[in-house]
């Protein structure tokens, strides 16, 4: 490695940099490499040390910063600096991180950039707090993002269930948080996509599917049907074996 570490062709120090066993010695070596594409790639390695990600979190090319962000040895100190970038594609990066704290993410929630704000909202160490705030966020996205969570409250997805996008509405609908209470309003939506989406949710009462089964769009009367019969069938193979075990 040490002597393809010194090729000429940046693809060979490239392909170096990216192996898993490589020795952090060259890593650091490859880390001050002319070339930004050898630089992501020592990023990208799972092997890289923290210290090397220090050195490589202040480099000048986004995409070198972007691979630090995504590194899973990256430390909660280098989030923080990231949370910062100019780069909206780097401050997304962060927010995707599964390892990036509550307190930087209530941050990012706050961003200019939707597509951030989006990712705040569905990584899995958000906080009901943050996704409270964001179920008012002005974009579709951000709001779909969090009906789509599966740590959103019930009560949050009360209030989502009144949102102006049928999208987000379905999304409530399917999430498995939700209350029969909401389900039961959801199930009388003029949209057909989120009537349907109430049938396929598992929660889903059998009065509601009563209804649906006789709703007007074939799609949600016929999955509500289906679900009727799979649960009619279950129960008949139950009250069966309840009476052979007796």
């Amino acid at each position: 490695f040490e002597f393809l570490a010194k090729d000429p062709n940046q693809n060979v120090r490239r392909s170096v940099a990216k192996n898993p066993n490589v020795s952090l010695e060259i890593l650091e070596v490859l880390a001050k490499d002319p070339d930004y594409d050898v630089r992501s790639a020592v990023a990208m390695n799972p092997k890289v040390s923290v210290e090397i990600l220090k050195v490589l979190v202040k480099d000048l090319y986004w995409s070198v910063r972007y691979a630090v962000a995504e590194n899973p040895n990256v430390s909660p100190e280098i989030l923080e600096v990231l949370a910062k970038d100019p780069n909206y594609g780097i401050r997304w990066a962060v927010a995707e991180n599964p390892k990036v704290s509550v307190e930087i993410l209530k941050v990012l929630s706050k961003d200019p950039d939707y597509s951030v704000r989006s990712a705040v909202a569905r990584n899995p160490n958000v906080s009901v707090e943050i996704l409270k705030a964001l179920s008012k966020d002005p974009d579709d996205n951000v709001r779909l993002a969090v009906a789509k969570n599966p740590k959103v409250s019930m009560e949050i997805l009360e209030f989502l269930a009144k949102d102006p996008n049928d999208d987000v509405r379905s999304s409530v609908a399917m999430n498995p948080n939700v209350s029969s209470e909401t389900l039961k309003v959801l199930s009388k939506d003029p949209n057909e996509n989120v009537r349907y989406a109430v049938a396929m949710n598992p929660k889903v009462s059998l009065e509601i599917l009563e209804v649906l089964s006789k709703d007007k769009d074939y799609s949600v009367h016929s999955v509500a049907l289906e679900e009727l019969n799979k649960r009619n069938l279950k129960e008949s193979k139950t009250k069966l074996l309840n009476l052979l075990f007796r």
